[in-house]
């Protein structure tokens, strides 16, 4: 018997076996000697060989490639992360002539030593004021460089508390410090977790875009509204 005549046979064969829910070498054998009876021991075999390959690679490779399709998405850690508003401005959004109708012209402005945003790769400029609404103290907003876009804004109260910060936002926050930043990775805090040096508590509110820096006497130095958390 051909090797060509011997797939047809399989394919058939195997449809209806396969159909049935079972693949079973025994079954095989037994299924390909009742519907074709002249064909020998030998050729009984190679057919069955041949059905088991053939519903492998249509059961198996199937299977690997759903596998592959479902594999998770690498995290980023910005995803969740909520563009935050404050006074009507909107951070990601807003631009400087927003933010001068809304609390006039800056006592100062310039360039900055650090970003605020760490990923920001156009460069920033900030603006300064002096006193701000609700909180006391002086804020500070970063731009965008070119786009001329609110990138965070920074506002130092002159007096807050741990539990202030707590009562004013709410206690859906999650733990980081200023070493790690906002939205530290798996791997940083196992790294950190190695200094055994005990930094500034960082309460980091994902759903406002938002964190608090807490100093080791329950002070709370900065709010920091960022367009993005890394």
């Amino acid at each position: 018997m051909s090797f060509i005549v011997i797939l047809v046979i399989a394919s058939i064969t195997g449809a209806a076996v396969f159909r049935r829910g079972r693949i079973d070498p025994r079954q095989l054998r037994n299924a390909v000697t009742m519907r074709y009876p002249a064909i020998t021991t030998c050729q009984t075999v190679a057919l069955a060989t041949t059905l088991l390959m053939a519903i492998a690679g249509t059961v198996i490779l199937p299977a690997s490639a759903s596998v592959r399709h479902q594999q998770p998405k690498s995290t980023d850690r910005n995803e969740d992360w909520v563009k935050p508003e404050y006074h009507g401005l909107i951070v990601g959004k807003s631009t400087t002539s927003d933010v001068i109708r809304e609390f006039g012209k800056p006592a100062w402005k310039g360039g900055v030593q650090e970003l605020a945003v760490p990923s920001d790769k156009e460069g920033e400029i900030q603006y300064e004021y002096p006193a701000v609404p609700d909180v006391g103290g002086y804020m500070k907003i970063y731009f965008g460089k070119r786009s001329g876009v609110v990138t965070a804004i920074m506002i130092y109260p002159k007096q807050m508390t741990r539990a202030d910060a707590i009562t004013k936002f709410g206690a859906d926050f999650e733990e980081s410090n200023e070493k790690l930043g906002p939205c530290p990775t798996a791997r940083e805090r196992k790294l950190v977790e190695q200094y055994h040096v005990e930094y500034g508590l960082l309460l980091v509110y994902r759903k406002l875009g938002l964190y608090v820096d807490i100093k080791k006497d329950g002070t709370a130095f900065l709010i920091a509204y960022l367009r993005s958390c890394r």
